[in-house]
């Protein structure tokens, strides 16, 4: 007999905690008034480059392929028009 197992993913409820990135690092080095604004309470969203706009859409295809298991298509995204 052989026993299915299932992984499930736990989602905490509410906003996600703080996590480090590059781009928050580097705010801050510039200048800790801007980090606190942009990256800790929000006061305002940064206008989304075309690096920002690529990375996110590789970091969604990327997720989708792990914890969905859906695959990305070919051409997927070359053809977002980035």
């Amino acid at each position: 007999m052989q026993l299915q197992t299932t992984t499930t993913r736990y989602k905490p409820a509410g906003p996600k905690p703080f996590a480090w990135s590059y781009s928050k690092l580097k705010n801050f080095e510039v200048c800790p008034k801007r980090h606190y604004n942009v990256d800790v309470i929000k006061s305002f969203k940064e206008e989304e480059g075309e690096a920002l706009v690529w990375g996110n859409m590789v970091h969604k295809a990327l997720a989708d392929r792990c914890v969905v298991g859906k695959g990305v298509a070919a051409g997927q995204l070359e053809t977002a028009g980035v």
